[in-house]
């Protein structure tokens, strides 16, 4: 193959012959899901991009000869699916509706390598994991908008990913924030939650809601009427809001008016999805005892709260997932949650723990390991940091028989990275989840660079060395520190910091070069300029340089980064991005 296929199928055997697709047929035979017929009409649109012709769509049980036969075969498991081209034709089988559309995607795969001319061969190919999901923040900054999602649900259904995951704490049409003056460019709609859910169902992606309902509650609970909820009593921020939602608040788990909340929380949102799975999330309560509940066992206030969301959620049909840090936490914790509640176990570091992985099973408890992009709290993603992070912890999942893979990308911080500069680890969670024994070589980025950006330059490497630079050098997060206290302190040495810049401004222009046939490279020049811009304002910082040189580049700089943000999320909180870069050469240490 000229390119490794994404996710990499089970077995492939290439023959030394060619197919020419010119003319082909597109041939549904039986009874076929009209997902399945929407796919396949897909296709038909590919093969005439490709070779120039016209192709004949149709449902017959016709010969193969010069066709594209799309089948069901029980003989085959779910998800699974077959694919042989061979001289005279092209068949694809299904073990249901959902292995079909995966093995017209494989073929997608290689039509955009090869064009009219396809190799023969023959593909087996079906999952390791039968859960493979995807989590998206949509609350810390950037709230996606429809096209947005839509474009992201294209991408992940390419790469046979089956669940999708919104973070949703505050940016929702929730009656609770009616009054709050906000417009449809700051939240998601009941319409648009609607027609994700849709567009989710026709590209065979569960769309699976997520609600924060303990902790992350900070625009609610410093809302004046839900204050006497948040277990702070008497809480004043002292610190941007960014940093709050991060660590405040949680809500007072004994007071009555707290559970009635929540389920009002609950009842507006659940309704609007069709999945049989409710993630009521109930991770980091970091404030829980420490205020009105001071002096009680947390262990239990804790436990005693999320079984009562957990009966709520059942009650209504459906299956809870929640995050299982704090449950793993607390002694005996896991006891207390329902056997059929699903734990999402995460761990983001270079090195994931097994031995949690190990507990959750051992208590009985079905679990999905959650690794991720590695993409919060800079400008893209990390993936020195990913690689390994993703790799090991599908690899413990896969040694424990978890129920699978749910690889997420938050936005901590003013979500500053867009969907695209996280496309890489995105790419990856999808591949291991689909083949846990996926190798990161440079094979697996020629075949990303080319599938996923759209160029035959493999890109992986620039993007790696502006992220590691971004690692060391000029950090978001210290940044957000200088403009919020002022103190050089937040810095590490920035004695490199000139030539830092002048290195990424380097990479950016060799990604300028690369044809952008996705509108994807783009975002990464962007992002690999914002890095540059940030070292040389470390320098201008450290070294006391005049600053009205970098002002005027800044704002430059947001002018791309603004188009680059409003063509897949809403304006958001993107206003104050621009706001925290306009205040950087304001301060004075």
């Amino acid at each position: 193959m000229k390119y490794q296929l994404l996710p990499k199928p089970k077995t492939l055997t290439e023959k030394e012959s060619f197919f020419v697709t010119d003319g082909a047929s597109v041939q549904l035979k039986g009874d076929i899901d009209y997902r399945v017929v929407k796919a396949a009409a897909s296709l038909r649109n590919a093969l005439a991009d490709a070779d120039g012709s016209a192709h004949k769509f149709c449902r017959v049980d016709g010969s193969l000869e010069n066709a594209v036969s799309i089948a069901l075969n029980e003989d085959l498991k779910a998800e699974e699916y077959t694919l042989v081209i061979c001289e005279k034709g092209i068949e694809i089988c299904g073990g249901d509706a959902a292995g079909c559309f995966y093995g017209i995607a494989t073929l997608k795969q290689i039509i955009e390598a090869y064009g009219r001319e396809l190799p023969c061969l023959e593909i087996k190919d079906y999952p390791d994991m039968s859960y493979r999901g995807f989590y998206h923040d949509a609350t810390r900054g950037r709230v996606p908008s429809l096209e947005g999602t839509k474009k992201m649900v294209d991408r992940l259904a390419g790469l046979k990913i089956n669940s999708l995951q919104l973070y949703v704490e505050h940016p929702f049409d929730f009656i609770e924030f009616k009054n709050d003056g906000k417009t449809e460019d700051q939240y998601l709609t009941v319409e648009e939650i609607l027609e994700i859910d849709q567009y989710c169902y026709d590209n065979f992606i569960d769309f699976v809601p997520s609600l924060s309902s303990f902790g992350h509650l900070y625009h609610l609970l410093m809302k004046e009427e839900y204050k006497d909820l948040c277990e702070l009593e008497n809480f004043e921020s002292k610190q941007h809001f960014w940093k709050d939602r991060m660590e405040h608040h949680t809500i007072d788990p004994t007071n009555p008016k707290s559970y009635e909340l929540i389920c009002s929380l609950i009842d507006q949102y659940l309704p609007l999805f069709r999945s049989k799975y409710f993630n009521i999330c109930c991770d980091e309560t970091f404030d829980l005892g420490k205020g009105r509940n001071a002096g009680k066992d947390r262990g239990t206030l804790y436990c005693d709260f999320v079984a009562k969301i957990i009966e709520h959620v059942t009650s209504m049909g459906k299956t809870v997932m929640m995050w299982g840090d704090i449950a793993l936490e607390y002694p005996n914790a896991l006891d207390r949650i329902p056997k059929d509640t699903i734990l999402l176990n995460w761990w983001y570091d270079q090195n994931p723990s097994e031995e949690k992985v190990k507990r959750i099973k051992e208590q009985g408890l079905t679990q999905v390991i959650c690794p991720g992009t590695t993409s919060w709290t800079r400008l893209l993603e990390l993936p020195s940091v990913a690689i390994p992070n993703i790799t090991k912890f599908a690899n413990y999942g896969n040694k424990h028989g978890v129920m699978g893979i749910l690889n997420t990308n938050w936005g901590d911080y003013g979500h500053p990275s867009s969907p695209e500069c996280a496309l890489f680890g995105t790419t990856l969670g999808a591949c291991v989840g689909w083949t846990v024994d996926t190798e990161v070589d440079e094979e697996f980025e020629k075949a990303v660079s080319f599938f996923v950006y759209g160029g035959e330059t493999n890109i992986i490497p620039l993007i790696s060395r502006v992220a590691d630079i971004h690692l060391n050098s000029a950090k978001w997060y210290a940044f957000f520190c200088w403009v919020s206290w002022k103190s050089k302190d937040y810095f590490k040495d920035y004695t490199n910091a000139a030539e830092y810049a002048q290195e990424c401004l380097k990479i950016a222009e060799q990604l300028k070069s690369i044809p952008d046939k996705k509108n994807i490279i783009e975002h990464i020049v962007n992002a690999a300029e914002g890095v540059a811009l940030l070292n040389e304002a470390a320098d201008i910082i450290y070294n006391d340089k005049d600053r009205e040189e970098w002002k005027a580049k800044s704002q430059k700089w947001l002018e791309d980064y603004e188009k680059m943000w409003l063509s897949g999320a809403k304006a958001s909180e993107l206003y104050v991005i621009k706001e925290f870069i306009g205040k950087i050469m304001e301060v004075n240490a």
